[in-house]
């Protein structure tokens, strides 16, 4: 049966499938192959569902078995369904369903069209409709539509305003009801005339007629009339204006004109009229007080006597190239120049520019502001504004050095700072030995010098490490890695961080010859903190949690001029330095915690047999332990 099927099949541009009754696909013609993508030799034998979206596959295996036990719902019939592309996309189809049974069993053939097309055709029609709806609803103007027998078939919004009558009042009634009596017949007239002749004598145009209100009153209306045909049927359409406010304004032109000749010899501002030849044709006082010429000494002579030399060819050039192209480059715009008072100093001034013709002759019309006191103010705001952005950049660098980064555009744009648990976080105190001692023999500035020479140095030493500089109280100093950013190689950062350190502090107390000497002592710990940001005025970026309380003990603890460090950080640092155990600190309700120094860089990633600098070895290490950019380019500024 399939092989010997119509040829002409193979021809046809709809798509031609045929399935059995287990919707095992038969035969697939070539337009299929260009519907659904797939080739006949793949799809021949596959299931029916490869080219039925999943969320119609129940509803198809429903039908099918309804019309295998012959209840013929779909069977006959054209449906718009989807269909499913071979590149997983999925499209709208027309499908028209048939069946058979021969001596080789039940069989169903599909007629199948893609109508992608149509759809997207129909989509935009129908958008288009809604938006010509929603404009015609949306219009002012009142738009209406009828048949050739008077009867209204379309009244927006705008007509309801204009007229009083709602739409469920109007529609099916005759317009007749918004015609003044009196034009009746003219109207009927009209309608008939282009009806019987075809010759449209308002048709296209814009006219002034009346309007008739739902109360009774008249009132003027401009009204463009349009027409088309349906078949035989011809239809009218009307959008209307409603110009009383026009016609009050032209009965008022004069009065109007006589007023404004009145307010522009009051008025403060200059008001200006020249001719293409730039003489002077009005003057009033608002321009006799502002460039102290009197009207009798202006009246006939040229404009450039108030335009600062230097402008003079650009104005010249503006009114020729207006003159000669009609295209306005500064008409109609407000433009901020130079004026020139009689007595010869410069202002500036704020100029809009209009014309008008008379006949075929152009004249040109200025209105002059004096906007030296709003500049004034403007240089003074300026200022003011210059220096608020100033004071707010140094906010935002206060606010940066005493918070993260990420804290303080945290704390910038929600106004808070939700705590956050971090693990793995490596923390440093440091203090020095006997400071009190120190302090009583010094002087209050040279104490306060020093100490601050050596936290600007560990501030540095830090900032090169990337660590985050927790807080300062008295002598100590206290610094940690992983927070508020996660840093997969802190623990070895720090312990270098605290090299440098102390390093630091044996260099510049070694130039002392006098006073006590400065020890500094270190003690580092890794484990889980909570941070955040506490106080509402003077906030400060803290950690707390007993990791943070064990690196304070493991300090306190300590020994002189030593870096001590816990098990913890011991075992995240690996083979690269050498350690000795100190012994033990006990924390309350935690218990006892190994303590260890660290020696020296450990012999097989170290420069030399002490083991004070690191190698090349040393920075393969890092990075293969920590995989930290921080920790190898720290190394390599170490070294």
């Amino acid at each position: 049966m399939i092989v010997n099927r119509d040829a002409i099949l193979n021809f046809t541009s709809n798509s031609v499938i045929v399935i059995d009754t287990s919707d095992v696909i038969l035969y697939w013609n070539p337009a299929a192959e260009k519907t659904f993508g797939w080739s006949n030799s793949e799809i021949i034998g596959k299931k029916i569902y490869t080219i039925i979206p999943p969320e119609f596959h129940e509803a198809h295996f429903i039908g099918r078995t309804r019309a295998t036990a012959g209840e013929y719902r779909s069977i006959g019939k054209t449906l718009e369904v989807r269909g499913l592309h071979k590149e997983g996309y999925e499209f709208p189809i027309e499908l028209t369903l048939s069946t058979w049974t021969d001596d080789e069993g039940t069989f169903f053939g599909g007629i199948i069209r893609n109508i992608s097309e149509r759809k997207f055709a129909e989509e935009k029609q129908n958008i288009l409709v809604e938006r010509m709806q929603a404009l015609t609803n949306s219009a002012q103007d009142a738009i209406i539509s009828i048949a050739s027998d008077n009867k209204v078939l379309s009244w927006n919004n705008g007509a309801k305003k204009l007229f009083g009558y709602s739409e469920e009042e109007i529609l099916g009634s005759e317009i007749l009801k918004i015609i003044p009596k009196r034009f009746h017949d003219l109207h009927n007239n009209g309608i008939r005339r282009f009806l019987s002749t075809g010759i449209p004598s308002s048709i296209g145009k814009t006219v002034e007629v009346a309007g008739l209100h739902k109360d009774g009153h008249e009132f003027p209306i401009e009204l463009t009339l349009s027409t088309w045909s349906e078949g035989n049927i011809k239809f009218f359409s009307g959008i209307i204006r409603d110009i009383t406010e026009r016609k009050k304004a032209e009965e008022n032109q004069t009065i109007f004109m006589e007023r404004l000749q009145a307010i522009t010899s009051s008025a403060q501002d200059a008001i200006i009229s020249i001719a293409k030849n730039n003489e002077v044709l009005s003057w009033n006082k608002g321009a006799v007080k502002m460039f102290g010429y009197s009207e009798e000494e202006i009246i006939g002579k040229e404009i450039l006597v108030i335009i600062p030399e230097r402008f003079r060819k650009f104005h010249n050039e503006g009114i020729q190239r207006f003159l000669k192209t009609k295209v306005p480059s500064s008409i109609g715009k407000t433009v901020e120049v130079a004026g020139l008072h009689k007595d010869g100093h410069e202002f500036p001034i704020e100029l809009t520019l209009s014309t008008w013709n008379e006949g075929q002759v152009p004249f040109f019309a200025g209105i002059i502001r004096n906007i030296s006191e709003r500049k004034k103010i403007e240089s003074e705001l300026e200022k003011e504004r210059k220096l608020l952005v100033t004071e707010k950049e140094l906010s935002d660098k206060l606010i940066l050095n005493i918070l993260p980064e990420k804290i303080a555009h945290e704390l910038r744009y929600t106004g808070q700072v939700i705590p956050q648990r971090h693990n793995d976080v490596t923390i440093l105190f440091s203090d020095f030995v006997g400071f009190s001692r120190i302090a009583s023999t010094m002087e209050p500035a040279l104490l306060v010098g020093e100490l601050n020479y050596y936290f600007n140095e560990f501030d540095k030493i830090i900032g090169k490490y990337r660590l985050e500089k927790i807080k300062t109280i008295g002598d100590s100093y206290m610094c940690a890695a992983g927070v508020p950013e996660e840093n997969k190689g802190c623990a070895v950062d720090v312990v270098l961080a605290a090299i440098e350190m102390q390093r630091i502090v044996k260099k510049q107390t070694a130039t002392k010859s006098e006073g006590l000497q400065w020890k500094l002592r270190i003690g580092i710990n890794t484990g889980n903190v909570v941070a955040g940001v506490v106080g509402s005025k003077k906030f400060v970026y803290d950690i707390w949690g007993d990791s943070v309380n064990l690196a304070s003990r493991i300090e306190n603890s300590g020994e002189p001029d030593k870096i001590c460090v816990s098990g913890s950080t011991r075992d995240r640092l690996g083979d690269l330095f050498e350690f000795e155990k100190r012994g033990s600190v006990f924390m309350k309700n935690m218990g006892e915690f190994d303590v260890f120094t660290i020696k020296n860089f450990h012999p097989k990633v170290s420069r030399d047999e002490k083991g004070s600098r690191p190698s090349r070895e040393f920075y393969f290490s890092c990075k293969k332990l920590a995989k930290c950019e921080s920790t190898s380019c720290a190394v390599s500024r170490l070294q």
